[in-house]
């Protein structure tokens, strides 16, 4: 073989292999990311599942970022501080806020999670 067709050869195959390793871990799994991030579904349980159901080890920050790149996504932002303090009421009823806030979440993981395993179930039909 000559130089010149070992090194289309070579660039052939640095192509290819450069095409494969620019894929996410999660590309495979991309529409089940879709309908457990509009699920409402937490990372930390995202990566449980994909621990368990599907054998994939791989970060929460990974994850996060994959969702944060490929899919639309409605991030929380932190309000900016107040000059002013707030009077003693006003604290209590802000923590009474966030406690409400903490539970709609717990019940939106747990409904998310009741709806995965329907979603799954039916996967498995297939």
């Amino acid at each position: 073989m000559d130089k010149q067709a070992l090194l289309e050869k070579a660039r052939k195959f640095a192509e290819q292999h450069a095409a494969s390793a620019k894929q996410s871990k999660l590309a495979p799994y991309h529409d089940i990311l879709k309908e457990m991030q509009s699920l409402g579904m937490s990372a930390a349980l995202i990566k449980q599942f994909l621990q368990d159901e599907e054998n994939l080890k791989v970060s929460e920050a990974t994850i996060r970022n994959y969702i944060a790149k490929h899919f639309k996504t409605k991030r929380k932002r932190k309000a900016g501080r107040k000059a002013k303090a707030k009077p003693a009421a006003s604290v209590s009823a802000s923590q009474t806020a966030k406690t409400s806030a903490k539970e709609n979440a717990s019940a939106n993981e747990i409904k998310a999670g009741s709806e995965l395993d329907a979603l799954f179930s039916e996967k498995k039909k297939f």
